[in-house]
């Protein structure tokens, strides 16, 4: 394939899922703190901790930054995002209609997404994140959820009466 012939359609530059992502007023990402392993703690006694969750569901947040690069100036790609949970629930985050474009005239033009990852979790394991552009996956980010039970702090814990 010539060199000319890559930019013809999008290709995928970057997928991470990270703590946060900053947007600058002047389009450029700044991304916080890349993350692949989240630990989830719950102060239970160990052989119960992941019922405790899993009834509860416990708060965790990402934020998932896709960049891409390639295609025309001014055409709109559709972006898509799909979690798969470690049991096979899927749930499709909303759809991101995207005009690729660049500051610099004649270059290769591109977009990037940020997609916020708010979830309750009530499985331990890894849960996939498809990415697709137009329809065709263009890759999947694993993020691996762990439980670990957590010490009760010590105002919590009872004393007995002398």
């Amino acid at each position: 394939m010539a060199a000319e012939n890559f930019g013809q359609k999008p290709r995928l530059l970057m997928a991470a899922i990270c703590e946060r992502a900053i947007v600058g007023s002047d389009n450029m990402l700044t991304i916080v703190r890349l993350i692949d392993v989240v630990t989830v703690s719950a102060v239970a006694p160990a052989d119960e901790m992941a019922a405790a969750i899993a009834s509860l569901g416990a708060p965790v947040q990402g934020t998932l930054v896709l960049v891409f690069k390639g295609g025309e100036v001014d055409a709109t790609h559709q972006i898509t995002v799909v979690a798969h949970t470690p049991t096979g629930d899927v749930h499709e985050f909303p759809k991101i209609d995207s005009v690729f474009g660049s500051l610099i005239p004649g270059a290769v033009p591109g977009s990037n997404a940020v997609v916020n990852l708010q979830m309750s979790i009530k499985r331990e394991g890894t849960y996939w994140f498809e990415v697709k552009l137009d329809g065709e996956t263009v890759t999947a980010v694993p993020l691996e959820i762990v439980f670990q039970a957590a010490e009760p702090p010590a105002s919590l814990e009872t004393t007995e009466a002398q």
